[in-house]
């Protein structure tokens, strides 16, 4: 760890910038993690420029495996990294006690943080949200980042987000609740040195002169296949304050944002990423990352559809 509990906000203030981006995992033919195109895709994402990996969560497909696997998985991911990027893990559990285990074993791994999620049983309140997330910033030093959204069943309160924001530990947090104003209100009202994170690529470049830093825990830029250079393009005049320059490669990505947000309407109305994983891991196959089936008992995207999506991404110049 390059900080301290007293120090962890000012070392994710310097940290967190640009496209941490959240990769599938590639799944061989018995439905067993494929270590070695897991290596070749992690080096392939931090030769294209990724600027820090966070693992693990819904569309790593975890969530379906077992303890062990996770286990496993967790270690060759840092196998692979090897301190090249910041890594970061991602905590679904309802089980405080199991997830400060977790990160107990990933600290030992070299893993920098984790986003973590309010549990999906039980603990609704704020009051019991905050003991939650307390007792497990208490018992680990890594840095937190809060994931705000609607799929456990509980959308966390502004109220609670800017309360968890004084923990020292607790650094920032992906704003996923499918509001953009959301995101500018809890940025007003938090601390200045805890990061709110807009997840959507869309308004990235607009949240850039808003306040914003990293596009977090996303897949936006390993996505976007050979239209990837545009996003760095826009990002870097962004940061140097040339937003009118800046407007020109993120209008150049228009018709492939398009075309992937009417691909996730059902992942807004139904608050889970299940179908979508199914249509993301052929869109990964498209463009170059190996990432094998879908793990049951989600559904494979059909033939027909997954030949219509790649023709699309064809032609709109993503594959």
């Amino acid at each position: 760890m390059d900080y301290t509990r007293s120090e962890a906000k000012a070392w994710a203030g310097k940290t967190f910038h640009g496209f941490f981006e959240a990769p599938f995992t590639p799944i061989d033919a018995n439905g067993e993690i494929d270590a070695k195109q897991l290596q070749e895709n992690i080096d392939r994402y931090i030769e294209l420029g990724v600027d820090g990996l966070v693992v693990g969560g819904f569309i790593a497909e975890l969530w379906t495996m077992t303890y062990q696997d996770w286990l496993r998985y967790h270690q060759l991911v840092a196998q692979a990294v090897r301190g090249r990027v910041p890594l970061f893990t991602i905590i679904l559990e309802s089980s405080a006690k199991q997830a400060v285990e977790k990160l107990a074993y990933v600290q030992k791994l070299g893993y920098d943080g984790a986003e973590i999620m309010n549990p999906s049983v039980q603990l609704r309140s704020d009051d019991e949200i905050f003991d939650f997330m307390k007792y497990v910033a208490d018992r680990s030093p890594l840095a937190l980042v809060l994931y705000r959204t609607p799929m456990p069943g509980t959308l966390m309160s502004m109220d609670l987000i800017v309360r968890l924001a004084e923990i020292d530990t607790i650094v920032g947090v992906k704003q996923g609740s499918f509001s953009r104003s959301d995101t500018l209100v809890l940025r007003r009202r938090a601390r200045p040195d805890f990061i709110v994170s807009e997840p959507m690529e869309s308004f990235f470049l607009d949240d850039l002169r808003a306040g914003g830093q990293v596009l977090w825990a996303a897949f936006w830029y390993l996505a976007y296949g050979k239209l990837r250079p545009l996003m760095r393009e826009y990002y870097t005049l962004g940061r140097a304050g040339r937003w009118e320059e800046a407007r020109k490669p993120w209008e150049a990505l228009q018709p492939a944002r398009v075309f992937f947000e009417d691909l996730a309407t059902d992942m807004a109305r139904t608050g889970t990423y299940a179908s979508h994983i199914a249509m993301m891991k052929p869109w990964m196959e498209a463009i170059g990352f190996p990432v094998g089936p879908v793990l049951p008992p989600v559904r494979s995207l059909p033939a027909e559809r997954r030949e219509w999506l790649v023709d699309q991404l064809k032609k709109l110049g993503v594959a």
